[in-house]
């Protein structure tokens, strides 16, 4: 018994095999049609034209000058821009404008038969118009436009500064006038562009020289008003106050140490003067009246002693030194009072001048803080002034040497040779359409053959058989049995 695949197989072969009148046919239609394209269909040429282009260079928003870029990216950006920009609508405006004082745009117009377009030449007088009733003069020319992109094609060329420009057309000679006309008009474009960049530059130049030269003027005239101000005066005025600032510190600081010194002894001072058993040996005051008054106080305290070992209570000669001695006390408490009150005056003088000398120094640190501030100001002016000048000199600099480079700049488009065109034309491709015919019809006409055999309502199979004929299938007889029994009978 057979695979059921391998019946598949056979089957289809053999239904390919009766069914391939009909396949040779459509094959032959299919490379009948590819040759009558191939006929018929008019031969469009390639014409080629290649334009350099270079990156114009970054430069710095202040002075305009070139600054290093991104080589490798910058260019390739630079390439892909300049090639989207051939295809610019406006740019393409212009050059049908330009075809037609040429009379060179000739655009195919609808016809009878779709392969061969007959040409048109634009009107170039109002006599030549479209009658009425045709599109508008502006739709026409948005045609003509949509026309020629659609046979323009730009390819950049890889890791180079290099495009090219296609042009395809019947005419050879229109292929590369069209070709030229498109690279010219761009390169032309382009040095318009740069020229209308450096002049623009220029002018932004020439409106920031006028701003830093007006700004120049006014630092000038702000420092010549305040002759007083210069740095080299405040700077003298700084170190003045800076020393002055020096000494009235030294001098607060040594009276601020006699007048605690001073309120020192004057606390002590007081306390002696309110204690009344307080020793006049201890005191903390030295004075020539009170050392001569202590010596009084300890010769008579020594005198009173001997006499207690001679006389008697209540003896006059007891009384008489006793009454000394507290008159020499109460002498002692009193000049004690009076140290105490000119030890008062002085620590108020003291602080006096302390509080005078604290004034003073906020007085000089205010004017030093002052006079620092307006050197800093008169700093900042100059070297604002400096930088002005800087900028100035840099920007004339700058200015002269656009001026002089101006004449001798390379463009940034230019077309590297003429257009060129080949020898044989670029469509119809004669063999692809033939093998593609060939092989349209080889399909087709294998479809066509399955589906009849689809459609075909015949028994195939026992399977077919039972169930057209709804009865049960005793058995098969082959094909070369059955082909033997009718021939011998």
């Amino acid at each position: 018994m057979s695979n059921p695949q391998e019946l598949d197989l056979k089957q289809l072969g053999s239904v390919l095999s009766r069914r391939r009148r009909m396949i040779f046919i459509a094959t032959g239609v299919c490379i009948a049609l590819a040759l009558v394209v191939n006929l018929l269909s008019r031969p469009i040429y390639d014409a080629t034209v290649t334009i350099e282009v270079r990156k114009e260079p970054n430069r710095s928003p202040i002075t305009g000058e070139a600054v290093a870029g991104d080589q490798w990216q910058s260019d390739n950006i630079a390439v892909f821009t300049a090639a989207e920009l051939v295809t610019n609508r406006t740019l393409l405006r212009d050059v049908v404008l330009k075809l037609k004082e040429r009379g060179l745009l000739q655009m195919p117009v609808a016809s009878g038969f779709a392969f061969w377009p007959k040409p048109r030449v634009a009107a170039t007088s109002p006599r030549e118009a479209d009658p009425p009733g045709t599109a508008a003069p502006g739709e026409d020319l948005n045609q003509e436009i949509d026309w020629l992109i659609s046979i323009t094609t730009v390819k950049p060329v890889r890791d180079t500064r290099l495009f090219n420009v296609d042009v395809e057309h019947w005419n050879p000679a229109t292929a590369t006038s069209i070709a030229d006309l498109l690279a010219t008009t761009f390169v032309a474009a382009k040095s318009r562009w740069l020229a209308n960049a450096d002049s623009s530059r220029a002018g932004e130049m020439s409106q920031q020289m006028q701003e830093t030269r007006t700004r120049i003027k006014s630092l000038e005239g702000s420092l010549g008003r305040t002759p007083s101000k210069a740095p080299v005066i405040l700077s003298t005025r700084l170190k003045q106050f800076s020393d002055a600032i020096n000494d009235l510190n030294d001098s607060y600081v040594k009276i601020q140490t006699e007048r605690l010194a001073t309120g020192a002894r004057l606390a002590r001072a007081r306390a002696a003067l309110h204690d009344s058993l307080a020793d006049p040996g201890q005191l903390p005051i030295q004075s020539e009246t009170l050392d001569a008054l202590w010596r009084d106080l300890l010769a008579r305290q020594t005198e009173l002693a001997r006499a207690r070992e001679v006389y008697r209570e209540h003896h006059p000669k007891l009384i008489m030194l006793e009454t000394e001695v507290r008159k020499i006390r109460e002498n002692i408490h009193a000049e004690l009072a009076k140290t105490v009150s000119a030890l008062d005056q002085e620590y108020a003088v003291l602080q006096e001048r302390e509080r005078n000398l604290q004034a003073t120094i906020a007085s000089r640190e205010s004017k030093l803080h002052e006079v620092s501030d307006q050197l800093a100001q008169q700093t900042n002016t100059q070297s604002e002034l400096q930088s002005s000048r800087d900028l100035y000199n840099t920007l004339t600099s700058r200015s002269q040497e656009e001026e002089a480079s101006g004449a001798v700049r390379s463009p940034l488009a230019q077309i590297v040779g003429s257009a060129t065109v080949g020898s044989k034309p670029v469509r119809p491709r004669k063999l692809l359409n033939l093998v593609l015919g060939t092989m349209v019809g080889l399909m087709s006409g294998t479809g066509l053959a399955l589906l009849q055999e689809y459609l075909r309502n015949v028994i195939r199979t026992p399977v077919d058989a039972a169930e057209q004929l709804q009865l049960p299938v005793l058995g098969m007889i082959p094909r070369r049995t059955q082909i033997r029994s009718n021939s011998r009978a």
